[in-house]
């Protein structure tokens, strides 16, 4: 179950998963909120007017994110969940 992790620079085990968990959470919680002011100020600048096309790009940019998003926590999820059944 132990496993180096370089992102925390410590070994991931037993005892302090719940904490490599919340380090998981808090990171995906800060990117949504990052996400979220960045497209609120594209969308939402009064001072630019965007053309049809350039919303579409950009909708369809956002979509693209969220996409790759889903797929990349849902492989996340699974592999943690996997290695929850093994405890």
């Amino acid at each position: 179950m132990d496993h180096h992790c370089p992102w925390i620079n410590n070994c991931v085990g037993f005892y302090n998963y719940k904490s490599f968990i919340l380090l998981l959470i808090y990171t995906v919680l800060s990117c949504i909120h990052a996400t979220v002011l960045v497209i609120g100020r594209l969308i939402f600048d009064s001072s630019s007017v965007l053309l049809p096309l350039e919303i579409a790009c950009l909708w369809l940019f956002i979509l693209l994110i969220i996409f790759i998003g889903i797929i990349a926590s849902m492989l996340l999820v699974s592999f943690h969940f996997y290695f929850l059944l093994l405890i």
